[in-house]
């Protein structure tokens, strides 16, 4: 081995730490003879003088007889960590966290490989010397890649899955989530174990579902959304055809149907359009890296017009079918319990309007100003942001729960006062009190539907911010083994934590099946009237 260029580094009793060559800088790890080390990201200049991996490669290859001897399980990770040094960018600050072996690690690989290099090459060469490396009862506070379990790196460590024994079973602490260069965008978060990354963005592809299962969703959606477009188009036709024909309570439920109509059209165009507008194109590669791979982000913010505006439309309507949703409960309890003429309630409609519409639109605003938008690449469309929970409760789940209950009591009220007056309405009515019976059973039937669907879309909700975190991690389980990202692997694998298919389908049939439901409820009603 020619060692005459390191000459400086070998004359030192120890590795200088602190002392770097030039400004060192990690970067994405191509060394062909550390595939499946365990780490992705090295240091260069190296410790020993190389500039860049194609002299790594050239110094560390001389070792592959070695390896095919199989003389010791921790060679190669040894080799590896001291040619190309593990590196982490921007860990508790801005200098790059880099990783030396420990002397027990090289002990454990010299003890084995010692007598057949020898053979191979020369004596164990200097550069390699265990004396060089730090100490575990030495070296206080210095943070290294050790063998057994006390060693300092077993104190202090990273963990990744696919470690070799020797490095996986000393893990004890996480470095936590560090923010690939290739995810960097400017003003945008991600929000992650708790923990909020600034200027960091969530790739669009292959976070929650891999392509298969986003593919079967995404085409899930766009079924249902042609379906309950259709069903709800049925509805506000068959309204415009005979207006006099929908009294109240009957009134809000068409109004609904047209809410959710552009609810459907919103996912339509999300199916349409793939995930164009709930996800930006790559950002421009850092000046100081121009030929790194960007990838694309998933948008956030309000600064990406498209996202905004469908954002916008989606929320706005959503909210207003659950408005009107109580509506259509209060006009119910006013007519069955207040004893109120459809008419009289028609009278007092636009304070319904009122509510309802300038509810929604408030809410819409204050979110489109708070800019806490996010795309959804499942379904290609805009929304309140998933991943910080504090917005979906409060801005869907809590006044979403708030109106079902509130309806539910109504529509008991309403209910129970006509159950107590049955017999008066037959004496009043006589054969009419069969036709007020049906009315009755149509609008218990499409309350209860809908209620149905609600509840199910309120568990989806709470289902997916109860183990979003979770998913994460099992994100980062995953991701943290491609190679094209310098990103800590955690220490618990979570991959086996990643979330069914199936959940997102349940959540988006019972977000359609709220306008298919009007449209069954207006065939019934028309069959009722004629």
């Amino acid at each position: 081995m020619n060692d005459t260029r390191f000459e400086s580094i070998l004359n030192q009793d120890h590795y200088p730490i602190e002392e770097l060559h030039e400004n060192p800088r990690c970067q994405l790890m191509n060394i062909p003879f550390c595939e499946n080390v365990g780490y992705n990201s090295t240091m260069l200049p190296n410790f020993l003088g190389h500039q860049t991996q194609q002299d790594v490669i050239h110094e560390i290859n001389i070792y592959h007889p070695l390896m095919k001897v199989g003389c010791s399980p921790d060679l190669k990770l040894f080799l590896c960590t001291v040619y190309a040094p593990i590196c982490f960018d921007h860990v508790n600050g801005t200098r790059p966290l880099f990783l030396f072996p420990c002397k027990s690690l090289c002990e454990s690989a010299r003890q084995g490989c010692s007598t057949h290099l020898k053979q191979f090459i020369n004596d164990w060469p200097p550069a390699l010397q265990c004396d060089k490396f730090p100490d575990k009862k030495r070296d206080t506070g210095v943070i290294c890649v050790g063998k057994d379990e006390e060693s300092k790196f077993a104190q202090n460590g990273i963990a990744s899955n696919d470690r070799s024994d020797s490095f996986s079973s000393e893990i004890k602490r996480d470095l936590g989530f560090v923010c690939p260069k290739n995810f960097e965008v400017n003003s945008y978060k991600l929000h992650l174990n708790g923990k909020t990354y600034n200027n960091c963005a969530m790739p669009c592809e292959d976070v929650l579902l891999d392509k298969n299962h986003t593919q079967i969703v995404r085409i899930t959606t766009g079924i249902l959304a042609i379906v309950c477009l259709l069903s709800t188009i049925f509805t506000c036709v068959t309204f415009l055809l005979n207006t006099k024909r929908f009294k109240y309570p009957a009134r809000p439920i068409i109004i609904i149907a047209f809410c959710q109509l552009l609810v459907a059209a919103c996912y339509l165009i999300g199916f349409i359009t793939s995930n164009k507008i709930s996800c930006n194109d790559p950002a421009e590669p850092p000046k100081s890296l121009p030929n790194m791979r960007m990838i694309r982000t998933i948008t956030m913010g309000n600064k990406k017009g498209s996202c905004t505006l469908q954002f916008m439309a989606l929320y706005f309507f959503q909210m207003s079918t659950i408005f009107w949703w109580l509506m259509m409960t209060i006009s119910w309890y006013m007519i069955a319990r207040l004893k109120w003429a459809p008419e009289a309630v028609s009278s007092v409609a636009r304070y319904f309007h009122l509510f309802s519409w300038t509810t929604a639109a408030l809410l819409t605003i204050y979110l489109s100003v708070l800019a806490d938008i996010e795309g959804d690449p499942l379904t290609g469309t805009c929304y309140v942001s998933v991943s910080n929970q504090e917005s979906i409760r409060t801005f869907v789940v809590y006044p979403t729960l708030m109106c079902t209950i509130a309806g539910c009591l109504f529509l008991s009220s309403g209910f129970k006062s006509l159950w107590d007056s049955r017999e008066a309405l037959r004496r009043e009515y006589g054969k009419q009190t069969d036709e007020h019976h049906k009315l009755v059973v149509r609008i218990a039937l499409f309350s209860l539907l809908f209620v149905t669907f609600t509840v199910i879309l309120l568990y989806c909700h709470y289902y997916e911010q109860n183990n979003l975190n979770s998913w994460m991690l099992s994100w980062l389980s995953n991701i943290c083994k491609n190679r094209d990202y310098s990103i800590p692997c955690p220490v618990k694998n979570f991959s086996n934590l990643a979330p069914h298919y199936s959940t997102f389908i349940l959540k988006y049939v019972a977000t359609m099946a709220i306008g298919i439901n009007s449209a069954l409820f207006v065939a019934e009603f028309c069959k009722f009237r004629m």
